[in-house]
Formats: structure tokens, sequence, C-alpha cells
């Protein structure tokens, strides 16, 4: 599970990241808004730091064999004792995390294919026509990457853990950072992304006036596609569910 999680995570950085979306919100990215960087900068801290409490928590506490109501499945000395009556229970057991996990990371590359240069670490507005991707994954959830994250890293906290509750406990941190912090913060910029009346990228010739990115309520292109695509979409990570 872990080798799993740290070739997610190598393959997702470095080969389905796009340039674009690496430096979006830096320094380098003349493209982005600035009015948002320093709250884009405290969510990214925020959802770093939980996803490395996961991380290292499922770890101590294998290490320590710190265990409160132990999971058997995920137990080493259960599975080297196997018995036949109860072997395929136990490989269904320890197969799900491993599929889900690989599923999760191709949802990932998906929705990191389909957003482009848009995924990027921060959260960014790329210029004053940022686009709305309705396509892809982003038809049936609004935040398909945060999904594919929930999903990996709730099997990670449950099978490197090897208990319910500190498992349990590992994630409910983590999910909160990311409903709390990193898809309210994220929501919020598309939501308060109001035209502003002087353009800030001198690198770029961009009519901010003109109709087709400005209404009479000083609302941006981009603020009335998100408030419509909300409408369209209204689950942000499962659907039918939340």
């Amino acid at each position: 599970m872990i080798c799993l999680n740290l070739f997610h995570w190598i393959i997702m950085e470095n080969i389905f990241r796009t340039t674009k979306a690496k430096t979006a919100g830096s320094m380098q990215d003349n493209d982005v808004k600035e009015e948002f960087t320093i709250k884009s900068s405290n969510s990214s801290k925020y959802i770093i730091s939980s996803i490395i409490v996961v991380y290292g928590g499922g770890i101590i506490s294998r290490l320590y064999n710190f265990q409160i109501l132990s999971i058997s499945s995920y137990n080493i000395s259960n599975i080297i004792l196997l018995d036949s009556r109860d072997s395929m229970f136990y490989i269904m057991m320890i197969s799900l995390p491993i599929l889900l996990t690989i599923f999760a990371s191709c949802l990932r590359a998906y929705s990191m294919y389909t957003l482009g240069c848009y995924f990027s670490r921060r959260l960014a507005i790329r210029g004053y026509n940022h686009s709305i991707i309705n396509t892809g994954p982003y038809a049936y959830v609004r935040h398909p990457g945060y999904s594919a994250n929930m999903i990996l890293l709730g099997c990670y906290s449950f099978v490197v853990s090897g208990d319910l509750i500190i498992g349990l406990l590992l994630y409910i941190q983590y999910l909160y950072i990311l409903l709390k912090y990193r898809i309210s913060m994220e929501e919020e910029m598309f939501l308060n992304n109001n035209e502003d009346t002087t353009n800030t990228n001198t690198n770029t010739n961009i009519n901010i006036n003109s109709n087709t990115n400005i209404n009479a309520n000083g609302n941006s292109k981009t603020k009335r596609d998100y408030v419509a695509y909300q409408k369209k979409v209204p689950w942000k990570l499962i659907p039918f569910v939340i």
C-alpha cells in the first residue's frame, strides 16, 4: 500500500501535471490574478499538513503496534496463519483497498488530463476568461481530483494503521481539512471573482470592459459560469452523497 501511494504521487506530479499547472499561482506565473494568493497558500499548507498526518500516523501506528480496535485482515500474523475457510475473506479484504487505490490513481490522472493547466497545486484564477471545465469526470462531481485523494487516503489510513479507530481518526481529520479549507476556499475563489477595473497582468492584452467578460453587476464570466456549473453538477465529491 505504501509503495502504491509513492508510485501514485511520483507519477501524478511528474507526468500528468502540466508545466503551467505546476507554476500556477507562483511568482513565475504571469497569467494569474493575484488577490487570492495568500488564502491559496494557506489552504495548500493545511491540506499538505493533513496528508502528512495521514501518512505519518499510519506508519507510526504500525511500527509501534498501537492498536485500539485492530482490523484482523490487515494484521500480518493473522495473514500468515490463514485458515482455509477464511482465506477468500482475507483475499477480498486485501484486494479491495488495492483495487480502490488503483482506481483512485486512474481517476486523478483522468481529472488532471481533463483540467490540464488548471489542475494546479495552488488555487488560482488564470486571467479574466478562466474556463470552467464541465466534461469528463467534472460532469459528475465538481472536484474529482479530490475524490480520488479521498479514496486513496481512506484505503491507506485503514490498511497501514491496521486499526479501525486510528484509521478513522486519520481519515476524518483529512476530510475535515479537505472540505473546510481546500474545497470551500476553491469555490469561494470562483464565487468571489468579480472583475476588476484594472488589468494587473501587463503581459496580456485583455479588454476587461468587454460585454463578454463583465455584466451589469460587475460579475466576471468565470463567476457566472461557475454558478451555472454548481447548479448543473450539485455534487462536490460523490454523486448523490456529497
